[in-house]
């Protein structure tokens, strides 16, 4: 035990993400102002897009009206954190979960009408918070209007624990909003049928970062965004919304090698003449994304060299020229969270083919992140 409890911890391999409290806060006061101030359901699922679920909710809470993530477990989460903010599962819970759930005073949203007799007995002696999901084009969770109308009975025994009537929008991030149009005016069909069940929850919401992209929607109470926070969004005509991720690792070893030598798994990098390979203390395993290799550059000291070789699991290998000095004590700049920057979540998204907060996502908890604000 001496030894261990006298252990200094190696931080050769450390992978730092910075994240900066302060932009969030920017992200989410610019949100709430296309909404007409609207209070704001901050989604946090996935650890809040990777960016640390407990720490971001800390930091916002006195600023929304609560949280909403995919998972019961997520949920768990921030409430055992210490939250008190009204938490709403967006997947559902199963039947299993729901005592729970009670317990913790969270809210669930009611995605099928699977389980609903179980759900109507459990409600007679159980407080529990429910948001309808209406299938309005997305093709995946939530109630048609056919599903409301054969399930109505049930629906009426459980009114009182009905407060919310939700959806999801498909297609918000096109610069058209006709789509969204035929969503909300589907909406609006099924809630006058459940008013006439007598079924009138005190909140409404649908719209994610890229619908308030188009503007407020009046019959909404509340929003949703999510990618919005972090300063992510699909929709090019982006409000002033600031990245607030830096990633950041170590060198690990410099390394002058002759005109070809192989570099990585594959052999997909050849040099083709003198130079530093330059291993990196990072890899896919901690979410620096395989498809990386031969397609992006790191930064170290405002200087850019290009990924060479595969990304592996834990190491990841940058061609340096011989003639340029390397302090292996410098940290090595990944992400960027300048939107100019090559670096930039956005412009390494596009290198490979994916979306910015794929990569964000992926950003594993042995990464630690360190908060500013």
């Amino acid at each position: 035990m001496g030894l261990i409890s006298n252990f200094q911890h190696d931080r050769s391999r450390d992978i730092i993400a910075r994240i900066d409290l302060g932009k969030i806060k920017h992200n989410l006061s610019a949100l709430k102002e296309q909404s007409g101030g609207k209070p704001v359901w901050a989604v946090l699922k996935a650890n809040a897009y990777g960016h640390g679920a407990v720490e971001i909710a800390e930091s916002i809470k006195d600023r929304v009206y609560g949280f909403a993530v995919s998972t019961l477990d997520e949920a768990l989460e921030l409430r055992t954190a210490g939250l008190d903010n009204d938490i709403l599962v967006l997947g559902g819970v199963k039947p299993e979960g729901w005592p729970i759930a009670s317990l913790l005073n969270l809210s669930i949203a009611l995605v099928s009408p699977d389980n609903l007799s179980e759900l109507v007995l459990f409600l007679k002696n159980n407080q529990l918070k429910i948001h309808i999901k209406i299938d309005t084009g997305m093709g995946r969770l939530g109630f048609l209007k056919s599903d409301v109308s054969l399930h109505q009975e049930s629906l009426k025994l459980m009114k009182n624990s009905i407060v919310g009537l939700m959806s999801h929008f498909s297609s918000a991030d096109e610069p058209s909003r006709s789509f969204m149009d035929q969503q909300i005016s589907a909406f609006h069909g099924i809630r006058a049928t459940l008013r006439d069940f007598d079924i009138q929850p005190s909140q409404i919401h649908f719209s994610n970062t890229d619908a308030l992209q188009h503007g407020a929607i009046d019959s909404e109470t509340h929003t949703r965004p999510g990618l919005g926070l972090f300063g992510l969004s699909n929709h090019p005509q982006n409000i002033s919304l600031n990245p607030c991720l830096d990633l950041i690792c170590n060198i690990l070893r410099v390394k002058s090698v002759p005109e070809g030598t192989a570099v990585g798994y594959g052999r997909t990098y050849i040099t083709s003449s003198p130079m530093q390979i330059v291993t990196l203390a990072c890899g896919y395993a901690d979410g620096y994304l395989r498809a990386f290799g031969n397609h992006v550059s790191v930064s170290i000291e405002g200087n850019l060299y290009p990924v060479v070789g595969r990304v592996s699991m834990d190491f990841t290998t940058i061609a340096v020229p011989n003639n340029a000095s390397v302090d292996i004590t410098k940290p090595v700049y990944l992400i960027s969270s300048d939107p100019n920057s090559p670096l930039s979540l956005r412009n390494l998204s596009h290198s490979a083919h994916v979306l910015p907060y794929e990569i964000t996502c992926g950003l594993q908890r042995r990464i630690t992140r360190v908060y500013k604000d």
